[in-house]
């Protein structure tokens, strides 16, 4: 059956634009349903996956707000609350469509251009805010032509100030200044509008769900109760998902390339760590990160080596050393290997000045990474080639790594092996 296909498509598609690409090159997206808004989703997808999230938005938006009363409406007259309350009405009526039925081309391309334009308003304020280059968007998210944008810059920054108090309603102030905070809020409607459907499809909302529920945590200045409470009731829902690598094989079945299962439940396990790291629940986030780990072929370990910091330390110092050793998941054909060796004296010479990025090699001396001292002698591969230097970790095992890092920064006290020594082999 085309139709579940394509929006099937549509999630796997969205989803890659946040996770490691795949090591194998990806099947060319297939062609949309002969429905009139299958051109309308395909170009909405492909923008986002350009990069382009204000292309995205500008294709999706007016097609989900045509024809419904929020369209004609008098923005000058109502309060902010109120508009969203006519958005949040039009986003379901347009997902209802014809009948509501969850089946069939035109329910997968409606589903299609709104979980485009969700996805596109959160992707564009992490660029604003976070990852950067910051991009030209329009502050005022609904693209109607009757609408006079000098109207909004002359409203006195009220719908910037909703934004900003509606964030807060959730327990805390924000935290500094954000651009595009209506951008999470119109992400988290059109979501929300998605999920309140009763259909077999969709999982990735609520992976989406529970990262715009982090988003808001992060920007609040304080740990919010409703919102651990709803990190929770989404990160559940994820891990039901996408925990199980029989369940994802199953959901997108050829459309997934060699090994991108295993990167998924991963990178879902992952990000349910680091949700209990946030809100101080260790062991939780110890488990969830256990799972990463052996999803992703993994294992993280950690032992003390005496080493050297600095290219004129006499002494060897303590360091705390994390061992990895990799092996192939379960769905994949190759051998295990051990990343045991230290770097070599003759790499570390190449690297020791300069760790402080624009600063002169002449008034830096501590070495990139520590040169250690294995059976009392300083680690040296001029004859025998590091492992480190033989084997490469993949995008989410090094993502398993630094999350396994940011776990033992809250589980041990800063010390004198831990206290920013970290080393990894």
């Amino acid at each position: 059956m085309a139709g579940p296909t394509f929006l099937r498509e549509a999630e796997l598609r969205l989803l890659r634009c946040t996770l490691p690409s795949p090591t194998s090159q990806t099947a060319p997206p297939s062609q949309p349903p002969a429905h009139p808004l299958g051109p309308v989703a395909a170009s909405a997808l492909a923008a986002v996956e350009a990069g382009d999230y204000a292309a995205a938005l500008a294709s999706a938006v007016p097609h989900l707000l045509h024809g419904s009363t929020f369209a004609s409406a008098d923005f000058s007259v109502g309060s902010p609350a109120q508009v969203y309350a006519d958005l949040a009405a039009a986003a379901e009526s347009f997902l209802q469509g014809d009948g509501g039925a969850a089946a069939g081309e035109g329910f997968q391309c409606r589903c299609a251009v709104v979980l485009s334009a969700a996805v596109a308003a959160l992707l564009a304020f992490t660029q604003q805010n976070v990852t950067g280059p910051p991009g030209k968007f329009s502050p005022f998210l609904f693209q109607i032509s009757s609408l006079d944008e000098g109207w909004y810059i002359d409203s006195g920054g009220k719908w910037d100030a909703w934004a900003s108090d509606h964030l807060a309603s959730l327990g805390s102030h924000v935290h500094g200044k954000f651009s595009l905070l209506q951008f999470i809020i119109f992400a988290e409607l059109l979501f929300t509008s998605i999920k309140s459907l009763d259909s077999s499809d969709c999982w990735s909302v609520s992976w989406w769900l529970c990262r715009i529920s982090m988003y808001q945590q992060n920007i609040l200045d304080e740990q919010s109760s409703s919102l651990f409470d709803q990190v929770q009731v989404y990160k559940n829902k994820m891990l039901n998902h996408f925990g199980e690598l029989e369940k994802v094989c199953s959901y997108w079945g050829s459309l997934l390339c060699d090994g991108e299962g295993s990167s998924f439940v991963s990178a879902a396990f992952l990000e349910g760590g680091i949700a209990e790291y946030k809100y101080g629940r260790v062991d939780a986030s110890r488990l969830h990160l256990d799972n990463a780990q052996e999803a992703c072929g993994i294992h993280l370990s950690l032992t003390g080596i005496l080493g050297f910091r600095t290219i004129h330390q006499v002494d060897a110092k303590s360091q705390m050393v994390l061992v990895a050793k990799t092996t192939k998941p379960a769905a994949d054909e190759g051998q295990s290997a051990e990343l045991t060796g230290a770097q070599s004296d003759g790499v570390a010479s190449k690297n020791a000045r300069s760790s402080v990025p624009g600063e002169s090699d002449e008034f830096c001396d501590i070495l990139r990474t520590p040169r250690l001292a294995q059976n009392g002698n300083e680690s040296s591969s001029e004859s025998t080639p590091s492992a480190s230097t033989q084997i490469s970790l993949t995008a989410i095992q090094q993502a398993a790594v630094l999350a396994q890092c940011l776990h033992m920064s809250r589980r041990s006290r800063s010390d004198e092996m831990s206290g920013g020594r970290w080393h990894h082999t």
